[in-house]
């Protein structure tokens, strides 16, 4: 453990079995990491992995099979109000036509867009969300806006 690393809680799953689930997310969207010509965008898409693998060792997310589609469970750390859980259902055209409308560079707008629509939210309950909800939400949302 580093000088500065947060300690960690005993966690519910294993490091093998986080790296599993985020292989099993970026399988299901097609995102080759490996293939992103720009170093720096790689390297950014890399942490988001890194961090997405956390949040499933920490039970923050969860991949939910239901037959063929993946919908990924965020279990919310820090509610707003009564909703405890985010379901972020199967990709379609729709979810990505909801990020229309704003500029390319502007990630973050559309980032909540397309997470709003895949959970059938308005963009504003997600941008509502707390840091540590937003993190795990953000780092998703650049999979789903890659896949």
């Amino acid at each position: 453990m580093g000088k500065w690393d947060l300690p960690q809680a005993d966690l519910p799953i294993s490091e093998e079995s986080a790296e599993k689930a985020v292989k099993e997310l970026i399988a299901y969207y097609h995102v080759d990491v490996a293939n992103i010509p720009d170093a720096k965008d790689r390297r950014a898409v890399e942490a988001s992995l890194n961090s997405l693998q956390g949040a499933y060792r920490a039970g923050r997310i969860e991949n939910i099979r239901e037959g063929s589609v993946l919908k990924v469970k965020q279990h919310l750390q820090d509610p707003p109000g009564e909703m405890r859980e985010l379901v972020y259902g199967k990709m379609l055209g729709k979810h990505k036509r909801a990020s229309d409308g704003y500029e390319q560079n502007d990630r973050y707008a559309r980032i909540y867009a397309i997470l709003g629509s895949l959970s059938g939210n308005p963009p504003e309950v997600l941008e509502a969300l707390s840091k540590v909800d937003c993190d795990v939400a953000e780092a998703l949302g650049l999979v789903f806006l890659l896949g």
